[in-house]
């Protein structure tokens, strides 16, 4: 099955803002839509014959259809406040970073079986560092989402899933010799 055309069009922006000399910014975010234009490709319609030995595989329009199985909308923002020199000639600070991930749909999955919703994971770090040592605790997923990456059948009515990790609290430290 060959798909003639697709068509892709998209933006990207990112900003970086000193606030004032302690605090700091960052906001990246991207679209991106690809869809084929014309063609059939490969797809799982439940209204056409089961997939078998006598019909290896269905096919759909690719007309109008997403050609991707990446999300359009992804954002990222991404903040920094240290107070310099706070604590033993080290700088103290608190930090978080905020992604966003569109929800996904993927070529040829007419029943949306793989499709995956949009998510926002946030994460945070607090911690003292100067040129030869950092100390870091950090909290990531804040708000335990559970977000799906990706989908991928595995036969009958399964899905391969890559998933957000659960929270997770920690620290790390580092010393430059």
């Amino acid at each position: 099955v060959n798909v003639d055309e697709a068509v892709q069009a998209g933006i990207e922006a990112d900003f970086r803002v000193l606030v004032n000399e302690n605090w700091s910014m960052y906001m990246g975010a991207t679209y991106v839509k690809v869809e084929f234009t014309d063609g059939t490709l490969p797809c799982t319609d439940p209204s056409q014959p089961p997939v078998g030995p006598n019909n290896r595989y269905n096919t759909c329009d690719a007309d109008g259809e997403t050609a991707s199985p990446q999300p359009e909308w992804t954002a990222v923002f991404q903040t920094e406040y240290q107070w310099p020199q706070a604590i033993a000639n080290s700088d103290a600070y608190v930090s978080a970073l905020v992604n966003y991930r569109g929800e996904v749909e993927v070529p040829g999955d007419v029943p949306g079986r793989l499709a995956s919703d949009d998510f926002t994971t946030v994460d945070a770090f607090t911690g003292l560092r100067n040129e030869n040592w950092t100390a870091q605790i950090f909290v990531k997923n804040v708000l335990d989402e559970a977000g799906i990456y990706s989908k991928r059948p595995v036969g009958g009515n399964y899905n391969e899933l890559t998933v957000t990790a659960p929270r997770t609290i920690g620290v790390t430290a580092s010393y430059n010799f």
